[in-house]
């Protein structure tokens, strides 16, 4: 889920020089509200224990994908040197009186043992790769100095109260809510996006076109006042062929022609643009039209709900992760990560 001004650079590690560093950003980073300062700090030790998690967990996938590959390997061994048969005869339980019928061959003691061994070795990487997964944060403090970098030394920030949260919240669910609600009003922007102007603006915008195509189809009268000809407009015609038989080759011819058609568009413009209106009346008859104004007077609502959304996510997130919980935000936007917004 996007977000509004969201970060979309990719982590690549963590920020590590916040406590004794003193760059560029570092110094940005000093100007923001002793709040945000301290966000950035928390952020930080989460995103550092993460990483630690993480590469813990990394070891011990790459052991848990040995032991898998090795109770592969002693399968494969196993049924290269005791084949069991592709199947067995045996007697049909619904007609025991009857023609046997084929069944699996019952697997030997030794060779349930490695199977049930390879079973639990994959059972073992598949929740090693989940916890693994689940230390992904969703953001980057390198990402955020790099955010602040890029506003430069003019932009100026103020704090941002936190959004108050009941005591009693059922914290999970109010966060699924939160984000059930972010993508309704991500959908709605997409629509207001996608939604046709009226035909007031469609028409003026078709006006201009057929202006700017009509001024290519004008004659040039001026020479006649020298007793010269009247200058027609004219186009470039290239026919593109083969020529020649031993072999062929590919050839082409341009040539300087006459446009009619240009000069049909510049004589009758105005009954192109009657004919173009009458088919734009029946085009937009208002139904689900939005003006540019109206269109962006609901994307800036649209922005504003997201934005107070998104304050109460990262409200219900640090509650959650005081609890213990380890959650992972989607492509946050730094502002509100750090809880400022511009002055």
């Amino acid at each position: 889920m996007p977000a509004v001004n969201a970060l979309s650079r990719p982590h690549t590690k963590p920020a590590t020089n916040f406590p004794t560093g003193d760059t560029a950003a570092m110094a940005l980073l000093r100007e923001l509200p002793k709040a945000a300062q301290e966000k950035f700090a928390y952020l930080q030790r989460i995103e550092t224990r993460a990483t630690a998690l993480r590469s813990g967990l990394y070891d011990a996938m790459q052991i848990a994908r040995e032991n898998r590959d090795s109770a592969a390997a002693d399968l494969a061994r196993y049924d290269r040197d005791h084949p069991l048969p592709e199947y067995v005869l045996v007697d049909d339980p619904k007609d025991p009186e009857g023609p046997r019928i084929k069944a699996p061959p019952e697997q030997p003691p030794q060779r349930a043992e490695i199977v049930a061994r390879l079973e639990r070795h994959k059972a073992d990487l598949a929740r090693l790769k989940a916890e693994h997964d689940s230390t992904v944060l969703g953001f980057a403090t390198a990402n955020i100095l790099d955010w602040l970098l890029e506003e430069g030394p003019s932009a100026k920030f103020i704090g941002v109260t936190p959004p108050k949260l009941d005591a009693n919240l059922k914290l999970a669910e109010a966060l699924d809510r939160n984000r059930s609600d972010q993508q309704k009003l991500f959908d709605e922007r997409r629509a207001i996006a996608s939604a046709p102007l009226t035909a007031v603006e469609a028409k003026a915008a078709m006006r201009a076109q057929v202006a700017s195509l009509a001024a290519l189809g004008k004659p040039d009268i001026l020479p006649l006042g020298h007793g010269g000809g009247i200058g027609w407009p004219t186009t470039l015609v290239t026919m593109v062929g083969l020529a020649g038989t031993n072999p062929p080759v590919a050839a082409s011819v341009s040539e300087t022609l006459p446009d009619a058609a240009a000069l049909f568009l510049w004589a009758q413009q105005s009954a192109i643009i009657a004919a173009l209106e009458k088919e734009i009346d029946a085009a937009f008859p208002g139904d689900g039209t939005l003006s540019a104004e109206a269109k962006k007077a609901r994307s800036d609502e649209c922005d504003a709900r997201l934005l107070s959304l998104q304050r109460v996510e990262e409200a219900i997130i640090c509650r959650l992760e005081g609890d213990g919980a380890t959650v992972r935000r989607v492509d946050p936007d730094p502002a509100v990560l750090l809880g400022i917004e511009w002055a």
